[in-house]
C-alpha cells in the first residue's frame, strides 16, 4: 500500500484555511449561536425603504426616522439609491445578537452593521430617539458609500479594499452620531499628541471612527461642504491604499501637506483645553488598582457603607473583573470575579463590553453584604448577586421579558433592587422585590430613563432621562411614580446621579462647560451648583462616602491618556461655584420629558404592510482559491453561498479540485428556529501520492476511498456551550480497506497488510453530543474544555465481504465512535497547558478506519501514515510566548507563539492484538515500518500569524520513551493548532 507524501494534506490545508467560515455550518466544535425567539416577521415599503419588523408599534417611527436620514443624505451627496434599501430592524439587542444575516457572534458592543449584499442595514432598535436616527443614519450612509463607489456591485465591494477611516469616519460624520464622550477619546489623543497620518496611512479600530470623522470636519471648514462631496465621489477611483492622487486632484494639495494641515486643525481646535483645563490628578488623589505598576481600565467606583471600600470595574487582568480597592491606600484590595469563567459570558461594564450609555454599573448593599451587576449569560442579561467579600455567586436573577438591563441600584432598605431595562421598544426603570421575586415597572413616559438612584431616606428615585436631544436629571417618589419633576435645567448634559449620604446634595456629571464631562453638585435646597473637576478629557461616576474621621469624601473616575482610573478627594474642594442658581425641581406633567421629533413624519399605511417575507436566495459570498502543489498539482476551491434576505435559508456549494479529481459538497440549511436543520449532497474523494521506484517520478495512484453521499442533518443547542447533532443518510463507496493478517510464524507483532478494495452502498445513521466551554485570548484557546462523542451504525444487507477474511459475517457493515477531547489550562495570562486525547473504534463487516500522522497529531511521522480500526492518540503541550513584535523592513511579524509538546499515539487494525509495551526495558514497542503500533514524539516549535494565516514549524523527535528513534526533523504547516 503506497504511503502518503504529505504535500497532498498540505496543499488542501491551505485551502481550507483560507475558506470562509460560513461554509463550516456543521464543525466538530465550536459554541452555539442560539436563534432563541420566534419573529414573525412583516414588511413595509417605505419611499425608499422595505423595512423588516414584527412588532407593528415602532414601524412609524423607523419609517420616519430612516426617510429623515436618507433625506439628509441624498441632498448632501446629491445622490438617489436607484433600488429600495432593505432595513431590517430588531427590538431590542439581544433579538439583534439572534440574527443571521451575518452567521458570526455578535457582541453588545457592536451596534448595527450594513452588509453590501442587497443594500442591507440590520439594526437594534433599543435606544434613545436621538442615537437611533444617528444610528440609521450611520448604516445609510454605508449604503450610498456602497453604491457611489462600487456602483451597487457586491463581489467589488467586498474585494475593494478602502480605508477604513473612510468609510467609517464618513458614515459618522453624515450620521452625525459624534456625541461629546466620543469628542472626549479624540481630544485626548490629540492633547497626547497621538494624531496619525490620514493621507499617508491612517488609523484603524476605534480611533478611525474618530480621526475619520475628524478628517470630514476638517474638509467642510477647510474647502466647503461641496468638497466634501467631491471627495466621496473621487474614491471611486482609489486603486490599493494609496490615496496621493485623490487627495492632489480635489484640493490640489499633496498628501504630506494634507496631513499637516490636518493636525493642524486637530491642535488649534483643542489647544486651550490644555492652558484652561487640568490633569484629574489636579483635583484627586489616583488609584494604582493594576498588578506591577501595568497599564488597566477602572471604572463605575462606587462607595461600601463602611467608607473603606470602592467596588469598581477593572481590567487589570485584561478582563472586565468586579474588584475592591482600598480608600485608605488607594490600591487593590481583591478581584473578586478573577477573569475568564463559564458561569457567564462577560459582566455588563460600560466602555468595556459593551458602549457607554450613561450610570453606574454596580451597587452595594445597605448593609455591605452584597453587589449587585448584571452578567450577559445565554440569551440576554440577567442579575448577579455577589458576596461582597469574597466574591462567590449568591444569587442568579433572571428577568423574562425585559432587555438590556443596566445600572442595578439598591434601595436604602435593601429590600429592593431597582434598574432601567427595555420592554417594547421602551426605555424605562423597573423595581425588583427580593421578598416576592416579583417585578414593578415604575416610568411608562416614552422618554429614555436610565442610571437610578434613591435618596438616603428612601423618600426618592433620581435618574437621567433625555429630553428632546439632551439628558436632564428627573426624581420621583417611588410610592407614586406618576409624580416625576425635573431637578436639572439648562444647557448640556446631565447625568449619573448620586445622592450625598446626609441628602442635601446631588452629585452628576455634566458636560455644561464646553462640551466636556466633568462631576458637580447642586445644593438641593439652595439650587447653588458648585463644580469639582475641570479636567481636559473627562470625569464621570461620581460616589460620595464618609471616611474613617467622619469627613465626607468624592470618588470618581476620569478618563486621560487613554486610560480611565479611579480617583479620590473631600468632596468640600471644589474648583469653583457656577453662575447662577438652579431652579427648584418642578413637576413635568402626565407627558414627561418632551419626545424627539424627526425631520420627517411618516404616515403609515397599514393595507401596505405584508405578512409575509421573501425566501429568494441570492448571491451572498464568493470566494475562488487556485494554486500548484510542489508535485504540479493544480488546485483550486471555490465557495458560493446563496441566502435569503434575512439569512435564514442558506445554500452553500463548496467546489474543490486536486488535478482530475473534484469533490463537490453542497448543504441547504435552514437557520429560523434554534433546531437548525440541513440537508447535504457530497461527493468526496482522497488518492495516494507515491515514488514510482523504477523512475524516480512522483505519481498518483488508486483512490485511496470515494464516497458519494446525502444527509439530512438536524442541530440542536442545549445551551450556548453544549449542543446535540445526528445526521441520516445514504452513502455510494469505492473504498481500499485496509486490514491486516498475522504472518505465518511470526511473532505476537508480526503482520501482513493488504487493502481490498471494496464498493458499498449503505444508509448511514450517526449522533454526537458536544461540549465547547473554551474561552479565548487573542492568541487561540486560553481556558476551558472542549469535547465531542460520535457515534455511527450503517447496516450490510449484502453480507457479502468481511475484512480481515478470517472474521464472521454480521448484520453490521460498520458501527464504532470516536470521543475528541481537548484541554487548556492556564498558568498566567499568556502561558497555558494545552491536552488532547483523540480515541476511536469500529467493528463490523468492513469497519470504518482512521488516519493520523503528522500536522498536529503526532508529529515527526508522515502525513496520515498510520491507520487502523481503533486509533488513539494524545498531545500535551505547554505554550508560552516568544516575540511580541518582530519589525521587518517591510512589516511587522506579531505574536510568535512557541511550544513544547509529547505526542503518543496507537492504531490497530482489527483482529489484531498487538503488544505496545515492553515492560522488562520500560519502553514502547515501536514499528516504524508498520502502518500500526505505538509511537511517540517530543520536540519543540512556534506559530507565527501572517496575513491571516496561522504557519507552524516543529522540530521533533521520534521516541519510544527510552531511545531517540531518529535525528531532529524539521515539518512545517499551514492551520490552527488543537
Amino acid at each position: 500500500m503506497k504511503r502518503s507524501a504529505g504535500i497532498f494534506g498540505l496543499a488542501v490545508l491551505v485551502l481550507l484555511a483560507a475558506s470562509s467560515a460560513s461554509a463550516q455550518y456543521y464543525t466538530a466544535f465550536g459554541q452555539n449561536k442560539i436563534v432563541y425567539d420566534k419573529f414573525p416577521w412583516k414588511t413595509y415599503r417605505s419611499t425608499h425603504f422595505v423595512i423588516y419588523f414584527y412588532e407593528e408599534t415602532t414601524l412609524q417611527r423607523i419609517a420616519s426616522y430612516a426617510e429623515s436620514a436618507y433625506d439628509d443624505i441624498s441632498r448632501a451627496l446629491n445622490y438617489q439609491i436607484p433600488q429600495p434599501i432593505n432595513l431590517i430592524t430588531y427590538a431590542s439587542h439581544a433579538d439583534f445578537e439572534q440574527t443571521n444575516t451575518i452567521l458570526n457572534f455578535i457582541p453588545e458592543g457592536v451596534g448595527a452593521f450594513a452588509l453590501p449584499s442587497r443594500n442591507r442595514m440590520v439594526l437594534p432598535i433599543d435606544m434613545s430617539d436621538t442615537k437611533l436616527q444617528e444610528l440609521i443614519a450611520h448604516e445609510l450612509t454605508h449604503v450610498f458609500q456602497f453604491e457611489i463607489i462600487f456602483g451597487g456591485n457586491y463581489l467589488r465591494a467586498a474585494t475593494g479594499g478602502r480605508p477604513q477611516w473612510f468609510f467609517e469616519g464618513m458614515a459618522s460624520y453624515f450620521g452625525k452620531d459624534e456625541d461629546n464622550k466620543d469628542k472626549m477619546v479624540l481630544r485626548d489623543a490629540v492633547l497626547s499628541d497621538r494624531i496619525p497620518q490620514i493621507a499617508q496611512g491612517g488609523p484603524s479600530g476605534f480611533f478611525a471612527y474618530r480621526f475619520g470623522h475628524a478628517v470630514f470636519d476638517f474638509i467642510e471648514k477647510e474647502w466647503g461642504k461641496d468638497a466634501v462631496r467631491e471627495f466621496v465621489f473621487e474614491f471611486r477611483s482609489l486603486f490599493g491604499g494609496n490615496i496621493d492622487k485623490i487627495v492632489n486632484r480635489t484640493f490640489n494639495v499633496t498628501a504630506e501637506e494634507f496631513d499637516l494641515r490636518f493636525r493642524k486643525f486637530l491642535r488649534q481646535r483643542y489647544l486651550k483645553e490644555l492652558v484652561e483645563r487640568g490633569e484629574p490628578t489636579d483635583y484627586g488623589e489616583k488609584f494604582r488598582v493594576s498588578d506591577e505598576g501595568g497599564s488597566s481600565a477602572e471604572l463605575s467606583p462606587v462607595v461600601y457603607p463602611s467608607g473603606d471600600f470602592y467596588a469598581a470595574i477593572s481590567t487589570s487582568r485584561n478582563d472586565a473583573d468586579l474588584v475592591l480597592v482600598s480608600v485608605r491606600d488607594r490600591k487593590l484590595y481583591r478581584n473578586l470575579t478573577k477573569g475568564l469563567t463559564t458561569e457567564y459570558e462577560y459582566l455588563i461594564a460600560q466602555w468595556i463590553t459593551t458602549g457607554p450609555q450613561g450610570g453606574r454599573d454596580i451597587s452595594v448593599s445597605p448593609d455591605g453584604n452584597y453587589l449587585a451587576i448584571f452578567a450577559r449569560r445565554e440569551r440576554g442579561r440577567s442579575l448577579l448577586l455577589l458576596n461582597a467579600l469574597t466574591g462567590s455567586i449568591e444569587e442568579w436573577i433572571e428577568m423574562p421579558g425585559l432587555d438590556q438591563q443596566l445600572n442595578p441600584s439598591f434601595s436604602p432598605d435593601g429590600r429592593s433592587i431597582v434598574f432601567r431595562a427595555f420592554q417594547h421598544g421602551q426605555c424605562d426603570l423597573f423595581t425588583y422585590d427580593r421578598e416576592s421575586k416579583t417585578f414593578t415597572k415604575l416610568t411608562n413616559d416614552g422618554s429614555y430613563d436610565f442610571a437610578p438612584t434613591f435618596s438616603p431616606d428612601g423618600e426618592w428615585l433620581y435618574y437621567s432621562a433625555i429630553s428632546d436631544a439632551e439628558t436632564k436629571i428627573y426624581r420621583l417618589r417611588p410610592k407614586s411614580p406618576d409624580q416625576v419633576e425635573q431637578v436639572t435645567y439648562g444647557k448640556g448634559n446631565d447625568e449619573d446621579p448620586a445622592i450625598s449620604p446626609d441628602g442635601k446634595r446631588l452629585f452628576f456629571t455634566s458636560d455644561r462647560e464646553g462640551g466636556i464631562f466633568n462631576i458637580y453638585s447642586l445644593d438641593l435646597t439652595t439650587g447653588e451648583i458648585a463644580m469639582h473637576t475641570n479636567v481636559t478629557g473627562g470625569a464621570f461616576a461620581p460616589t460620595v462616602g464618609i471616611g474613617r474621621g467622619g469627613a465626607e469624601y468624592l470618588g470618581f473616575g476620569a478618563y486621560y491618556k487613554q486610560e480611565f482610573s479611579l480617583y479620590y478627594t473631600a468632596s468640600k474642594n471644589i474648583v469653583k461655584k457656577v453662575e447662577g442658581l438652579e431652579p427648584a425641581p418642578s413637576p413635568t406633567g402626565p407627558g414627561g420629558p418632551p419626545a424627539f421629533q424627526p425631520a420627517i413624519e411618516v404616515s403609515v399605511d397599514p393595507e401596505k404592510v405584508e405578512p409575509k417575507i421573501s425566501r429568494k436566495l441570492t448571491l451572498e459570498d464568493a470566494q475562488v482559491l487556485v494554486g500548484v502543489n510542489t508535485d504540479q498539482t493544480f488546485l483550486s476551491n471555490t465557495l458560493l453561498v446563496f441566502g435569503d434576505n434575512l439569512g435564514d435559508r442558506r445554500l452553500i456549494l463548496n467546489l474543490q479540485s486536486v488535478s482530475s479529481f473534484t469533490d463537490f459538497d453542497i448543504q441547504y440549511w435552514d437557520l429560523t428556529k434554534r433546531m437548525q436543520k440541513g440537508l447535504r449532497a457530497v461527493d468526496q474523494r482522497l488518492y495516494y501520492i507515491g515514488v514510482d521506484q523504477s523512475t524516480g517520478f512522483i505519481e498518483r495512484s488508486e483512490e485511496a476511498y470515494r464516497y458519494t453521499g446525502i444527509e439530512g442533518i438536524v442541530s440542536y443547542p442545549l445551551d450556548r456551550y453544549r449542543r446535540v447533532e445526528g445526521g441520516l443518510g445514504y452513502l455510494w463507496t469505492h473504498t481500499n480497506s485496509p486490514f491486516a493478517v498475522q504472518a505465518p510464524g511470526g511473532g505476537q507483532n508480526d503482520y501482513l497488510y493488504f487493502v481490498q478494495e471494496v464498493e458499498p452502498n449503505f444508509p448511514l445513521i450517526r449522533g454526537a453530543f458536544i461540549q465547547d466551554s473554551a474561552i479565548y485570548s487573542s492568541f487561540g484557546p486560553y481556558k476551558g474544555i472542549r469535547f465531542r462523542l460520535e457515534g455511527n451504525y450503517a447496516p450490510d444487507f449484502n453480507k457479502d465481504i468481511v475484512l480481515p477474511p478470517t472474521e464472521e459475517s454480521s448484520s453490521t457493515l460498520s458501527m464504532g465512535g470516536s470521543i475528541d477531547f481537548r484541554a487548556y489550562v492556564p498558568i498566567s495570562q499568556r502561558m497555558l497547558f494545552a491536552f488532547r486525547a483523540f480515541g476511536a473504534s469500529a467493528t463490523g463487516n468492513i469497519p470504518q478506519f482512521w488516519y493520523y500522522g503528522g500536522l498536529d497529531t503526532v508529529r515527526g511521522l508522515d502525513y496520515a501514515s498510520k491507520y487502523g480500526n481503533t486509533v488513539a492518540f494524545t498531545n500535551v503541550e505547554f505554550r508560552f510566548p516568544l516575540i511580541d513584535l518582530l519589525a521587518l523592513p517591510i512589516l511587522g511579524v506579531q505574536g510568535i507563539r512557541g511550544r513544547i509538546f509529547l505526542d503518543v499515539g496507537f492504531a490497530e487494525l482489527r483482529g489484531q492484538n498487538l503488544d505496545i509495551w515492553n515492560s522488562d526495558e520500560n519502553r514502547l514497542v515501536v514499528d516504524l515500518n508498520s502502518p500500526t503500533g505505538a509511537v511517540a514524539a517530543y520536540g519543540w516549535g512556534f506559530r507565527i500569524n501572517f496575513l491571516g494565516l496561522p504557519l507552524n514549524w516543529d522540530f521533533v523527535r521520534l521516541y519510544d520513551f527510552k531511545n531517540s528513534l531518529s535525528g531532529w526533523e524539521s515539518s512545517f504547516y499551514i492551520g490552527p493548532n488543537f
